[in-house]
This record gives C-alpha cells, sequence and structure tokens, in this order.
C-alpha cells in the first residue's frame, strides 16, 4: 500500500505539473471479511487454523490502511464495507487502532435500505425494458414484491435482477416465476433468498440432468466440488454453469483451469449449511468420497505411464489426468465407507501406477507443482490412511505402506532439508 498508494502520491504533491486537487480522494476496500476466509479443504482443526489466519490478515490489513493512508496526512477518504468480524470489531473497539479515527454505520439495524433497493430495481428493470422493446414488462407493485420479501439484504434483489436478466429466457415469464418462489410471510431470516437459491439451483440441476449425455451425473455433487475448490477432476464448468449465471461465473485460475466463483458470500453459506439447504445440501465427506473413488477408477484405467515431460502443457490428456488423480489421492483419508474400493484399487495394481510416477525423475515436482510442503501434507495424509486402514484391510494396507516407506527414502533423499517423517505402523 505504502509503494502503489502513498509514495506515488507524495511524489505528484512535490511536482507543480500535476494538479492534485483533480485526484479522486475516495478509496472503496470491500469484504475485508473475506480475506482468506474459508479453508478448501480437509480437517475441522486445519479450518479453524484457516480461520485464525483469516482473522490476522484482516488485522494486518486494517493497520496497513492506518499506518499507510491515516497517518501519512493524505487526502484520502476510506470506505471500508464489511461484515462485522472479529478482527474488524476489535480493531473499531474502544482499545482498537481504528477507534475514533472511523464512523461506523451499521447498516442491519441504523440504515434502511429498501429504497435503494427500489430505486436499483427500478432502473435495471427499465434497461431490460429497452433491450426487450417493452417498457412496461414490470409493474410497480411487482418491485414492491421483491423489495418487501429482500427485507432489507440487497443481495436478494441483486441476484432476482442477474436471473431475470439472463439472456436464454424471457424476462416476462422468469419474472413471474420469482413473484412466485416469495414467501407469504417470512418465518426465518433470510427465507426468502434462501427460497431464491434454492429455486435457481432446483431448475438448474433439473434442466442438466435432463439432457441425456448428463444422465447419472449428480449435478449437485459437481456444483459442491466445485465451491469447496476441489475442480481438477471436472471439464464441464461451462455447461454446469450455463443456468447459474445470477449466482456463480466462471474465472482462470494460474494453472489454467476454470473455476466457479460465487457473486456473494451468502451463497456460500447456503451451501455451506445444511438447515437452509436442505435436500439441495451435499456434505464434504460425500465429496471426497466421490472424489477419492474417481481418483482411483482414474489411476486404474490410466494407461502405463513410462516417461514425464517437463511442461504440463506438453503432456497428453490422459497423462495429465493421471497426474490429477494422483495428487487428488489423499482425499482417501477424508473419504467414507470406502475399503471395498481400496482394496479393489490395490489388487488391481493402483499403487504401482502410482509408483512409475513418483519414481520418475520429475515425479513429485509434477504432482506437487513444485512445492514440496504440499508433497509433504500427501505423503502425510496418505500415511495416516494406511494406519487408519490396518486393522480393517491389513493386506491392502501392508501393501500401501510399503510404497509408502519406498517414496519417503526417495522424498528424503530428493529434498534433505524437508525430511519427511512418519510410521505406517503407528501414525500418519
Amino acid at each position: 500500500m505504502d509503494v502503489l498508494v502513498v509514495r506515488p502520491f507524495k511524489g505528484f504533491q512535490g511536482r507543480k505539473e500535476y494538479d492534485i486537487s483533480t485526484f479522486p480522494y475516495a478509496i472503496l476496500i470491500d469484504g475485508i471479511d473475506e480475506c482468506q476466509g474459508e479453508p478448501g479443504t480437509t480437517t475441522d482443526l486445519r479450518r479453524v487454523e484457516a480461520k485464525r489466519n483469516a482473522e490476522d490478515g484482516q488485522t494486518e490489513l486494517l493497520s496497513a490502511i492506518k499506518d499507510s493512508l491515516l497517518n501519512n496526512d493524505l487526502p484520502f477518504r476510506i470506505f471500508i464495507a464489511s461484515r462485522p468480524e472479529l478482527s474488524i470489531r476489535t480493531a473499531l473497539g474502544p482499545t482498537g487502532s481504528l477507534h475514533g479515527l472511523a464512523y461506523q454505520i451499521h447498516l442491519s439495524d441504523q440504515y434502511d435500505a429498501t429504497e435503494d433497493m427500489r430505486r436499483y430495481l427500478w432502473r435495471r428493470f427499465q434497461d431490460i425494458g429497452l433491450r426487450i422493446g417493452q417498457p412496461n414488462w414490470f409493474t410497480e407493485g411487482s418491485i414492491e414484491t421483491l423489495v418487501q420479501a429482500g427485507s432489507g439484504q440487497f443481495v436478494y434483489v441483486a441476484t432476482v435482477f442477474k436471473y431475470v436478466s439472463e439472456l436464454r429466457a424471457s424476462p416476462v415469464h422468469t419474472l413471474k416465476t420469482v413473484l412466485n418462489w416469495t414467501p407469504g410471510q417470512a418465518t426465518r431470516p433470510f427465507e426468502a433468498l434462501d427460497m431464491l437459491y434454492t429455486n435457481i439451483l432446483s431448475n438448474a440441476k433439473e434442466a442438466y440432468e435432463a439432457v441425456d449425455a448428463h444422465r447419472g451425473r449428480d449435478f449437485l455433487l459437481f456444483i459442491r466440488m466445485f465451491h469447496i475448490g476441489e475442480r481438477r477432476l471436472l471439464y464441464d464448468s461451462e455447461i454446469l454453469a450455463s443456468d447459474l449465471r445470477s449466482l456463480v461465473y466462471l474465472e482462470e485460475d494460474e494453472l489454467g483451469t476454470m473455476q466457479l466463483t460465487v457473486y456473494h458470500k451468502s451463497f456460500s453459506d447456503f451451501m455451506n449449511e445444511e438447515i437452509r439447504a436442505d435436500d439441495l445440501f451435499v456434505s464434504r465427506p460425500h465429496v471426497y468420497t466421490h472424489l477419492a473413488k474417481c481418483c482411483m477408477q482414474r489411476i486404474i484405467k490410466s494407461p502405463e505411464l513410462h516417461s514425464l515431460l517437463d511442461e504440463w502443457e506438453d503432456m497428453s490428456v490422459s497423462k495429465q489426468r493421471l497426474i490429477t488423480a494422483i495428487t487428488h489421492l489423499d482425499h482417501l483419508g477424508l473419504a467414507v465407507a470406502i475399503d471395498d474400493e481400496f482394496v479393489d484399487f490395490t489388487h488391481k495394481g493402483g499403487w504401482q501406477k502410482v509408483d512409475m510416477v513418483l519414481s520418475k525423475p520429475l515425479g513429485f515436482d509434477i504432482i506437487s507443482n513444485n512445492n514440496w510442503n504440499y508433497a509433504r501434507n500427501w505423503m502425510r495424509n496418505l500415511g495416516s490412511t494406511a494406519v487408519d486402514l490396518k486393522k480393517r484391510r491389513p493386506e491392502a494396507a501392508a501393501i500401501m505402506s510399503k510404497y509408502l516407506e519406498k517414496w519417503k527414502h526417495f522424498f528424503n533423499e530428493s529434498c534433505p532439508e524437508k525430511t519427511l517423517h512418519f510410521d505406517t505402523d503407528r501414525t500418519g
């Protein structure tokens, strides 16, 4: 912040050729509460650790704002929009670093957003009317119904607009459908929003699974896989997202893989809470069980890999999919009730195929994307799985342990500064 904002601005202040008064003085920062908020992995302990790290990051960002922008006699006005997470409340509290420096507006109890919601829908619906050549396609009563259903939650009307404005359907028909979804009398928080999410998701599920090529494929499971960040075994993100454009958007990550990103955290909250998602809820163990089965099946069916190329882009699709399956094989430790599949994987030479990759000079580099900490955790997770299975499936666990010991020695020889220690006879 000091390098990108403070120093350049101070440099301009000393130059007569620039009129500083013409500079925009407002800096808007949104979503501090979402900084590293949701871990994409594993155990409850790691989720707690990720939450703690997120709070530390939020605190550090608020301190940077104060030290860089408020303590440097700069003309900027700073607007911060955030949920009242612990780190934000602490900074604004009586002993906090921002106490007395910030003016707070509590939207939940001191600000009525209904007029803004009403104005937003009116203008947006007018734009749709211009597009379709029907300026009177909506009524004032329709807008009022939606505003009242939103109960002060701007995300509700924003999602309604995105859904109604989809080019694939008639806005007149879609608006009537949404109006039929509004609850008569809300009895719990987020009821109208949850009903909207439920119906959009249900309609998308029905449309996806009605296509012959998708029969037998679980739409909700796939969406949940994308949602928690486990997407590299999926290859039809465009199709999955086609009827969910009002809730999610597609973007490419650093590896060139398409990922679904939610517009608003409230949809993530909906997906994460069974009491809200109800019949649409898919648990994390269910996702990881499916992923573990897919990984094992893909490894078994893949042709044997006799060579590796330096660059991911230079590999064939079959090699890329094999590497991806091996990379995610540590999901075995998060899956439930897959002992039979594990034994079948072992008897069909699954570990031998994994060994053919890891024994290559670039094997660990490729499955970990040159991240040795990831490779170490991958090994430890599989070690824990072997220990856990030892009592139930001792023969298969013994075969797995033999390969793990081999890979451990190879790992330690390749990266001695990251020496790996685990004992498959006791703990992972």
